[in-house]
């Protein structure tokens, strides 16, 4: 591994395992808050540090590719518009709650993008990590939940159910995406799905079963794809039967309450705020309504884009999202790519999408996470591709 991989890998460690232990930490009282906030003060650090590295390889390299560029104008525009809301005195409290996002999106897109999906070397570190937050949220876990703040004396400074259930995610996501063994990955599937059902984090429990169910479809023979489907889907139901069979406390849980909408209060609610939300974007369809609504009250779609951003940068961000997935979906369905680096990709922008239009923000964190699979897979791919190259180049100047 390169200097800057090895430093993703420990900045992965950092900003999601290393949050998820630190909150579990602090709740517990097992050791001291000594940062504010501790995702945002690593994350800036480490984006320090990232965007030097950035900023000297661009200047040696005298180029930005293409796929990278798409993302900083993005993330550049997003930036600006928060700054020049906070500036002016306009929804200061949603505008810092954005900058900080802007902070997240940033470092994770940089994590995701310096990593090679490829290279091995750091798998036992990455499922070692999934496996100890897995076994540490199956122990803390009591009535059927893992909440910290249940058992923290200071449950006022414990983070929110969200914030473990991405510290957990991503780490899983990769450890799946790099078990070779079919049947070790249906193990760590489910312990993913036990987790997060216990977490109560039903977004996070929907995007692992996309991502597990979209690259094992990509891995299986194309005459067995419903079959791993089919397969797929009933091991989900056999988890869920399990878990409310064993403890009736289980059965009153978040993504229980996905079988019935209609009665989840949650739901309702993100409805509402979704259709008041898109009034406001017709009253301002061109240029939106920045952080026009209660902090936390944001419309929870992905229509969120175009009520932050305008109509054009809505287009932008769609554009950004569809152009990778159409060409990893492409590669899979007609050219038959199964590599893993592939799979990781597509089942990763996949559940990010489908998130995005049914229940997510649009900075949400896997946004970055996916863009940046999709960056570091372009990037070694050219890099094998030019490598490739010079081999032939060679063997004909040697003949």
């Amino acid at each position: 591994m390169s200097r800057i991989e090895r430093f993703s890998v420990v900045a992965l460690l950092m900003l999601f395992p290393g949050a998820f232990f630190y909150h579990v930490g602090t709740g517990l009282g097992c050791i001291p808050r000594v940062l504010g906030g501790y995702i945002s003060i690593v994350g800036a650090s480490l984006l320090f540090i990232f965007l030097a590295n950035s900023v000297l390889t661009t200047i040696k390299n005298r180029t930005v590719k293409k796929h990278d560029l798409a993302f900083y104008i993005f993330i550049v525009s997003f930036g600006a518009i928060s700054a020049y809301s906070y500036i002016n005195g306009k929804h200061v409290e949603n505008a810092q709650k954005n900058f900080l996002l802007f902070i997240n999106l940033f470092v994770c897109f940089y994590i995701f993008k310096n990593i090679n999906l490829t290279d091995e070397s750091f798998k036992k570190i990455i499922t070692t990590a999934t496996l100890l937050m897995s076994t540490t949220i199956i122990y803390l876990s009591s009535d059927g939940r893992f909440s910290i703040d249940f058992l923290s004396s200071t449950p006022e400074i414990v983070a929110n159910y969200q914030t473990f259930a991405l510290a957990y995610i991503c780490p899983l996501a990769l450890t799946i995406g790099k078990t070779k063994s079919r049947f070790y990955r249906n193990v760590i599937f489910a312990i993913g799905m036990v987790c997060l059902y216990l977490n109560s984090a039903r977004s996070e429990f929907v995007a692992i079963v996309i991502f597990f169910l979209v690259s094992e479809a990509i891995t299986s023979r194309y005459r067995y794809r419903i079959v791993t489907f089919i397969a797929t889907i009933a091991l989900v139901a056999i988890v869920l039967v399990t878990l409310v069979s064993i403890d009736q406390e289980l059965a009153d849980n978040r993504i229980t309450n996905l079988i019935d909408l209609s009665k989840d209060e949650s739901s309702n609610i993100r409805d509402k705020i979704s259709r008041e939300g898109f009034k406001k974007i017709l009253e301002n369809p061109v240029i939106g309504d920045y952080g026009n609504y209660e902090h936390g009250y944001y419309i929870h779609n992905i229509l969120s884009a175009w009520q932050e951003l305008g109509i054009f940068g809505f287009a932008y961000f769609c554009l950004m999202l569809y152009v990778p997935t159409k060409r990893f979906a492409w590669n899979a369905l007609k050219y038959g790519d199964s590599s893993r680096s592939t799979t990781l990709c597509l089942g990763m922008l996949s559940a990010t999408v489908v998130l995005l239009i049914f229940g997510k923000y649009f900075a949400y964190p896997l946004v970055a996470v996916a863009l940046g699979m999709a960056s570091s897979e372009y990037n070694f791919r050219l890099i094998a591709v030019k490598q490739d190259e010079f081999y032939r180049v060679s063997s004909q100047k040697g003949q």
